[in-house]
């Protein structure tokens, strides 16, 4: 994981560096697709909930993934891929957002968040790494990470 000089140097002066950021009071999780991807956010929303208590939580998926994502009790809103980008983007952008955290990353996702006034962290896919070891078995992971792990580093930085 990188770290900044400043964390750093907090670390070493033993100042919680989670202290000095900004309130957060509304969040957005993006995830469009895949059941199992979509299971596998849960314990991002649950890790949320437990560093910002007092924020809303909203989640950005397909209306076919309705059913699953109200069985969880840490998302407040529920927002769906109903209309056209561009009116999601607005709607978005309107939203006031503090924090976004795309953990879907594809153009519409990033399309739907750019041009936001948020933070915005994106979930690191490594899709050239993948594509070496799927076509010319040449593996540069130097280790392999579970999927919800790696959702969890996009909010590294505020834990």
């Amino acid at each position: 994981m990188y770290l900044s000089i400043s964390s750093l140097m907090h670390r070493q002066a033993g100042i919680n560096q989670t202290s000095y950021l900004p309130a957060i009071k509304r969040i957005l999780v993006i995830r469009l697709s895949s059941l199992g991807d979509i299971i596998l956010s849960f314990p991002l929303l649950k890790k949320l909930k437990e560093r910002f208590p007092e924020a809303e939580i909203h989640f950005l998926t397909k209306t076919n993934y309705e059913e699953i994502i109200s069985l969880n009790p840490n998302i407040d809103k529920k927002i769906y891929l109903t209309e056209s980008l561009s009116g999601l983007r607005k709607q978005i952008k309107g939203g006031d957002y503090d924090l976004i955290l795309d953990i879907h990353k594809n153009l519409r996702s990033v399309f739907v968040s750019h041009s936001n006034s948020a933070k915005i962290r994106r979930y690191k896919k490594e899709n050239f790494k993948k594509l070496l070891l799927v076509k010319f078995k040449l593996n540069l992971f130097k280790q392999i990470s579970p999927v919800y792990k790696k959702y969890l580093l996009t909010l590294a930085e505020y834990l």
